[in-house]
């Protein structure tokens, strides 16, 4: 995937204002970082990657739900040390 590709995913940073540069500054090199990576794989193992990623990220959502939805239960003092 190249930077034009990940520009139509979640936007070109050169069109961000000037006031965030800092941000230009931090970004930008994950991007650069991200792209070798991603250069690595090619379309259908990248798919597979997706959807391994999104189902682990539902799985965590779903589990996550459940614990919320339980009682609180009262903390052991001896646990959390």
């Amino acid at each position: 995937m190249t930077l034009a590709a990940v520009d139509r995913v979640v936007g070109d940073p050169r069109s961000v204002p000037e006031g965030l540069d800092d941000l230009r500054r931090v970004v930008d090199p994950l991007r650069a970082e991200s792209e070798e990576l991603l250069e690595r794989f090619d379309a259908d193992q990248l798919a597979t990657i997706t959807d391994f990623l999104t189902g682990t990220t539902e799985i965590a959502y779903r589990h996550a739900a459940r614990l919320r939805a339980e009682p609180a239960s009262p903390v052991d003092p001896e646990r959390s040390s």
